[in-house]
């Protein structure tokens, strides 16, 4: 004989299992949609990643081709013009000037100057440096009167003294961004400089003979 309430045991045991199944099935399938909607979004943030990536890589080309046209127009503008580019000696008393290539090519270089003090023939006065090299043609300016009898001028406008004239022309090959300077060791040694003129201009020359790097 059946023990009286088993059978109402076994069946409520049966819908308790019945109904674990159901919400098992229903986390594992709002977990399954949860996964299946991230990976959506994440496919959306690739995509739209993508997106970016390729307008960013048009915006570079656009900027690298509008930059290429600038600099195009610049040095059309420098050659065809034949402006010179002048460094004046700045007002905080240094000893040289500095000039900058805008653009590779040979330039045609003029220094000049006055000079009061101790000056003596062949005496070092001067020094020309390619990036921070002194130039192995003309990057040492000396004292010298190459023929010409008297470089005695006035030192300035008020002045009374006399100065010696200096003047150097040469041919410099540089690239873009490249820097002259000119140092000037008389007024260390406690010369006085007056009217110092550096200039530069791009030359009709496309390289200098023997593939030198400067010549006077």
């Amino acid at each position: 004989r059946i023990p009286p309430g088993s059978s109402l045991i076994s069946s409520t045991k049966s819908s308790s299992s019945s109904y674990s199944k159901s919400d098992s099935n229903a986390s594992l399938k709002k977990m399954l949609l949860s996964v299946s909607s991230q990976q959506s979004q994440i496919n959306k943030l690739r995509k739209s990643l993508d997106e970016t990536q390729r307008s960013l890589k048009s915006v570079e080309k656009k900027l690298a081709n509008s930059q290429a046209s600038n600099e195009a127009v610049l040095q059309a503008f420098i050659r065809e013009s034949n402006i010179s580019l002048c460094a004046a000696p700045s007002s905080d008393k240094s000893n040289s000037v500095k000039l900058v290539a805008p653009l590779s090519a040979i330039y045609r270089v003029k220094f000049s100057t006055r000079v009061h003090g101790n000056t003596y023939i062949n005496r070092k006065m001067f020094q020309i440096t390619k990036n921070t090299q002194v130039l192995r043609n003309g990057g040492v300016v000396r004292i010298q009167y190459n023929g010409r009898e008297n470089l005695s001028v006035e030192c300035g406008p008020s002045s009374e003294k006399t100065c010696f004239y200096m003047e150097e022309i040469l041919l410099v090959n540089m690239k873009s961004g490249d820097t002259l300077q000119v140092e000037d060791l008389f007024s260390k040694d406690g010369g006085h400089v007056y009217d110092l003129r550096f200039c530069m201009s791009i030359s009709d020359r496309s390289k200098i003979p023997g593939d030198e790097e400067s010549l006077v």
